[in-house]
């Protein structure tokens, strides 16, 4: 079996000055931490790990 490893090139380890680098999210856009779609989907799965949980420990035996 040949060895056919892919190395990175020893440029790809040097990393980028800090005035050289260009975000891809300018750092003059905030973004929003709360909406109602990650409120949602916390409550989702809040929900479900809640119901797994008590389901499992029933199962066992727990309480």
């Amino acid at each position: 079996m040949p060895n056919n490893s892919k190395k990175l090139s020893k440029e790809a380890y040097g990393g980028i000055r800090g005035e050289d680098y260009i975000p891809f999210i300018p750092t003059t856009e905030a973004m929003p931490e709360t909406t109602g779609y990650s409120i949602a989907m916390g409550t989702i799965f809040a929900i479900i790990f809640a119901a797994a949980n008590t389901y499992l420990g029933l199962k066992v035996g727990l309480t």
